[in-house]
């Protein structure tokens, strides 16, 4: 099956990303014409929604009384896959089985490709879409290499956390998770150049300091001191398990978090 036309496209690609729910005719139009609209905008919606289902299946798209849901098993989209194993490896870890989180996690890792709605025009979706999909996936790499580092499981896991940071420099638990595996991995020369050029970057962007975590950590490292789990433990985070560590939380679906400040805001040195 080859669809084809930006209208059909970015349609597609905001059903699939709201798979299961219903989207509003209003926001729909708003994603595939943003202010370009036609001259009758849910015509034009509806147009687009039976060629898509001519093309997908009459059952694939349910029309509700305000709008439309894409209907899709959890195992036909990775999407939901992705969501379905960081819950799996969340009840995982809550009940101490953190080699079959981490394993869920690694699955659910595998399945992350790039560009992001790579053949997608509409600007206003992207918008809307792109910076949720990110801070899933970030939430997910974080809890998976804090797992990792729990566990003693550090082969490769600095290299793979210095390509993500390297994509994005202002995450700052993802530096901190790359300074401890690089330091237990004999590279303290190395964590150190990570907090060096994210304070550079954070007095430079936004003109702040990194956060305190951090800087105690470095100053761990300069003192020669033992990295401890102290800063992967962290707080409970609202497990419902009083001083039980639960790092997974972040991976909850919801609003964005703050681009450069992650979870590190919850601990203290």
């Amino acid at each position: 099956m080859v669809l084809k036309g930006n209208t059909t496209i970015t349609l597609l690609a905001g059903l699939l990303y709201s798979a299961g729910q219903v989207v509003s005719w209003e926001r729909l139009v708003e994603w595939v014409w943003a202010a370009d609209l036609p001259e009758h905008p849910r015509a034009a919606l509806h147009n687009a929604v039976a060629r898509l289902r001519r093309a997908l299946g009459t059952e694939s798209i349910e029309t509700t009384d305000w709008g439309y849901r894409f209907q899709v098993d959890s195992a036909e989209l990775d999407l939901l896959r992705f969501d379905r194993l960081t819950a799996l490896a969340a009840r995982l870890e809550s009940v101490d089985r953190t080699a079959e989180a981490i394993a869920a996690l690694d699955e659910a890792f595998a399945l992350w490709r790039t560009p992001l709605l790579g053949n997608v025009e509409s600007a206003t979706l992207r918008s809307a879409v792109e910076p949720r999909l990110v801070d899933r996936y970030l939430a997910t790499v974080e809890a998976r290499a804090a797992l990792r580092l729990r566990t003693g499981r550090h082969n490769g896991l600095a290299d793979e956390l210095a390509e993500v940071v390297r994509q994005h420099p202002f995450r700052e638990t993802l530096v901190c998770w790359l300074m401890i595996a690089l330091v237990r991995t004999g590279r303290q020369t190395e964590a150190l150049a990570a907090y060096e050029a994210l304070s550079r970057s954070l007095a430079d962007e936004l003109g702040i300091a990194p956060l305190a975590p951090l800087t105690g950590l470095r100053d761990q490292i300069l003192r020669g001191e033992p990295v401890t789990d102290r800063l992967l433990l962290g707080s409970d985070h609202g497990a419902g398990q009083p001083g039980k560590p639960n790092p997974l939380a972040s991976t909850r679906v919801g609003e964005p978090k703050s681009p450069r400040r992650g979870d590190l805001n919850d601990h203290t040195t």
